[in-house]
């Protein structure tokens, strides 16, 4: 799977942090840790991590 934008770490670590949480047993902060081994910055801000923290965690 190829998942990208113009710089690839906003929305593009957004959507695949939560990918991987919806995917794996991972939080949402561990998902966001996980995407940045791969992508440095990913998921820039911290609403950005709030959300990923909310989506993954609505899975429970």
């Amino acid at each position: 799977m190829l998942v990208h934008r113009a710089a690839g770490i906003g929305r593009t670590g957004l959507f695949l942090a939560c990918f991987i949480g919806r995917r794996s047993e991972l939080s949402g902060p561990e998902c966001v840790e996980w995407v940045r081994r791969l992508i440095a910055g990913a998921v820039e801000t911290e609403a950005q991590r709030a959300f990923v923290a909310a989506f993954v965690a609505e899975r429970r």
